[in-house]
């Protein structure tokens, strides 16, 4: 099985062919474009299907509230493909992960997306020259504007996989979900028109969180209010932030910057889970830390977390030494 690193480093090895046959050699990529077909064609076969299909999707479920008509790459989730990790993060989440909800529940949708995962990952030339072919289409059919999500189930770096996609396709609205935190995505090295939601995760420090923030990549938090309930509403603030509803729609990089998108929990989603928890155990740090005010760095690990108590201590230390005092 590949590691996200080596997925994401075959990828660019395959996109940097396709920019140079996109600059210098439009015979080769056109060429290359129909044996990826090809080969998807083939692929498909193995999976038990007779026609051909797109990589992206317009029929992704979270996508269809959104005003542009918004085309998402939908993979198979973490390592579930059993070919490549697609989510170097992942954590609980991916027992709950809402691709295996709505369509994804049928046994077609899942081979549709192993498909989509075996051609990225054992066909990375073919995949390259079909993704960009499949958006260089859609650039020419929406001349009022359209959005792309690459990571509909996945945490791919495609500004280091194929960088040069965001500025030819310059009047595309990109945008993501991330667990990356800024030390392995900086804001610097993303192309203007992609925007990126940091997900708060049981691993999240609120450092990190508030760390995105301030970088201006919003924070998105599962909150315990339950979707199409009577106990549907969510929090004004979290950790200081104004809360707004991401349910209303997808389209995240209409947010305005600095806030928290504010999801509600879906499917087998436990209100006590643990994304819901995660939440909540940064919200009870950063009020205790206001409380007591905040250290740069705890006074007996050093971690930068925020404290919860006079001594400086992080969450961590003062479990320790409370334990060790029973």
């Amino acid at each position: 099985m590949k590691t996200p690193a080596q997925n994401e480093r075959a990828l660019e090895r395959a996109f940097d062919r396709v920019l140079r046959e996109h600059l210098h050699d439009p015979d080769a990529l056109a060429d290359g474009i129909a044996e990826a077909r090809d080969t998807y064609r083939r692929i498909r076969a193995g999976y038990g299907f007779k026609s051909t299909a797109p990589l992206l999707s317009v029929e992704i479920a979270k996508t269809q509230k959104n005003e542009h008509v918004t085309y998402a790459l939908a993979l198979l989730p973490a390592d579930v493909s059993g070919l490549v990790d697609v989510c170097p993060f992942e954590d609980a989440c991916a027992r709950t992960c809402v691709a295996f909800s709505g369509n994804g529940r049928y046994d077609s949708t899942h081979r549709t997306r192993q498909a989509r995962t075996d051609l990225m990952v054992n066909h990375p030339h073919a995949f390259a020259h079909l993704l960009y072919a499949e958006l260089m289409h859609a650039d020419s059919q929406h001349l009022d504007g359209f959005a792309v999500r690459l990571n509909a189930f996945s945490d791919i770096r495609w500004e280091r996989v194929a960088g040069w996609l965001f500025a030819v396709l310059d009047g595309v609205e990109f945008y993501d979900y991330t667990k990356h935190t800024l030390a392995s995505r900086p804001a610097h090295t993303l192309p203007a028109n992609y925007r990126l939601t940091y997900s708060v995760s049981p691993r999240t420090k609120l450092t990190e969180a508030r760390a995105s923030l301030d970088a201006g990549r919003n924070v998105a938090v599962v909150f315990a209010s339950r979707a199409h309930s009577k106990n549907d509403a969510l929090p004004d603030t979290w950790c200081g932030h104004e809360v707004i509803d991401g349910d209303k729609t997808d389209e995240r990089y209409r947010d305005p910057v600095g806030v928290v998108v504010g999801l509600r929990r879906k499917g087998s989603l436990l209100a006590g889970g643990e994304l819901v928890r995660a939440g909540e155990r940064l919200a009870d740090e950063a009020s205790r830390a206001t409380e007591y005010g905040n250290a740069h760095a705890c006074t007996n690990c050093g971690d930068e977390w925020s404290t919860y108590d006079a001594r400086g201590l992080c969450t961590d230390c003062a479990d320790v030494l409370q334990e060790g005092a029973k």
